[in-house]
C-alpha cells in the first residue's frame, strides 16, 4: 500500500535529529506498575502484577553466532546486540493474585523474547519485562547495537537474531530454570515483524504478540530475501498471534495485505505508535502521538500482553473472561476496538 513505507519511516527518519537529541532526560525508566483508574477492576488480575517478586534486570552483551551470515558482513558486524534478563523469584506461598498456583505452573518459568524497535533501546520496554516476569516467565529483550547508531538490520536477520537468543538463553542463563518447550515472542513496529519472523523460523515459538507491527521494507529497499514478509510467511508458523495496534500507528494499514492467521486484533483509539514506550524518545517528533494517555495504551497493552501468553503458552482459558467480558467494556468505554478468532483459540487451548 502506498502508505504503509510512510508509516515506517517513522522509526527511522530524522537519525541525525533523534541522536542530537538524545538527553538523559529521556532515558528514565518509568514506573512498572501503571494501571489506569478504572480498567483494573472486575477481578481482571492481568492488568495488574503477577504474584512473583522480579529479580534485579541482569544486561548482557553478546555477539551471536557467526553462521548468521546476514547479520555479519565483512565490513560491519551486524551481530552484536545486547539483552536485558528479567527473572521471577519463586512464587511465595498464598500469593497467587487471585490466580489457581496450577494455572502458573511449577516454578519453571516459561522464555518471553522482545524484540525492540528501530533505535530504541530496551530501557523503552522495562514495564512489560517486570509486568510478565511476575506472572512466572524468563523475559528477555534485545537491539542490535548497529540499530542504535541508526544503521538498519535487514528483517531477515533481525527474526534470525530473535529465534536464535532462544538457545543462548537456554545455554546460557541457568538452563534448569524453565523449560524450552514453548516460547513467547513479542515486540514493537520492526521488532514485531522480527516475532513473527521468529515464529516462522523456530518452531518452538508458540504465542506471538506484536505492538503495532510494520510489514514493508525500509526505504530504499524491497521485498525479498533479506526483506521477507512477516504475513505472506505466517502459513508456516504454527503459532498463534496477536496484534495491538495503535490509531495512528502502522497496523490499520495491514489491513488488506493478508494476516488471516492473526487470532486477535486490539486497536487502542486516539494513540500513537510511540505512546507503547515507557517514556518519551526522540522519534516522538516525527511519529504522531494521540491524545489518550501513555498510561492507557501501556495499561491495555499490558493486560492483554500477559492474557495472550498465558493462553499461547500456558493454555488458559481467557475466551470468556478477556476476549469476552474485559473486550466488551473496553469496547464500551471507547478505549480500543478488538476482534478475535475465538474457535481458533479454543482449539489451541484444548490441545495435549
Amino acid at each position: 500500500m502506498a502508505g504503509e513505507p510512510k508509516s515506517s519511516l517513522c522509526s527511522f527518519l530524522l537519525v541525525a535529529v533523534i541522536l542530537l537529541l538524545s538527553s538523559p532526560s529521556l532515558r528514565s525508566v518509568a514506573a512498572t506498575d501503571v494501571v489506569v483508574g478504572g480498567l483494573r477492576g472486575g477481578g481482571y488480575y492481568y492488568a495488574d502484577n503477577g504474584p512473583y517478586e522480579v529479580l534485579p534486570v541482569e544486561q548482557h552483551s553478546i555477539r551471536m553466532n557467526a553462521t548468521l551470515t546476514e547479520c555479519a558482513p565483512g565490513f560491519a558486524d551486524f551481530c552484536n546486540v545486547h539483552v536485558d534478563i528479567y527473572r521471577p523469584l519463586t512464587l511465595e506461598s498464598g500469593h497467587t493474585n487471585g490466580q489457581d498456583k496450577a494455572n502458573l505452573g511449577s516454578d519453571v518459568f516459561p522464555l518471553a523474547i522482545f524484540s525492540t524497535a528501530f533505535m530504541i533501546d530496551t530501557d523503552s520496554y522495562t514495564s512489560y519485562a517486570m509486568r510478565l516476569a511476575s506472572w512466572g516467565y524468563i523475559v528477555a529483550v534485545w537491539a542490535p547495537d548497529r540499530e542504535l547508531r541508526g544503521f538498519h538490520c535487514t528483517f531477515r536477520s533481525r527474526g534470525l537474531i530473535a529465534a536464535g537468543l532462544i538457545d543462548w538463553v537456554l545455554e546460557t542463563v541457568e538452563p534448569d530454570s524453565y523449560t524450552n518447550a514453548q516460547v513467547f515472542m513479542m515486540g514493537h513496529s520492526d521488532g514485531a515483524k522480527s516475532a513473527m519472523l521468529a515464529a516462522e523460523y523456530d518452531s518452538r515459538v508458540v504465542g506471538v504478540l506484536g505492538l503495532d507491527p510494520i510489514d514493508c521494507p525500509p526505504p530504499a529497499q524491497s521485498e525479498g530475501y533479506d526483506y521477507p514478509s512477516a504475513i505472506k510467511l505466517m502459513n508456516t508458523s504454527s503459532a498463534l498471534t496477536a496484534w495491538i495496534g495503535s490509531e495512528y500507528g502502522s497496523m490499520r494499514q495491514l489491513r488488506g495485505r493478508g494476516g488471516g492467521g492473526v487470532e486477535v486484533r486490539v486497536m487502542i483509539r486516539r494513540s500513537g505508535t510511540m505512546q507503547f514506550c515507557d517514556h518519551g524518545n526522540p522519534t516522538d517528533i516525527v511519529c504522531v502521538n494521540g491524545d489518550v494517555t501513555r498510561e492507557t495504551v501501556w495499561s491495555v497493552a499490558h493486560t492483554v500482553m500477559v492474557a495472550w501468553a498465558e493462553c499461547t503458552v500456558r493454555r488458559v482459558n481467557i475466551v470468556d473472561k478477556y476476549l469476552g467480558q474485559w473486550s466488551e467494556e473496553m469496547i464500551a468505554t471507547k478505549v480500543i476496538t478488538a476482534e478475535s478468532r475465538v474457535e481458533q483459540i479454543k482449539s489451541h487451548i484444548l490441545m495435549n
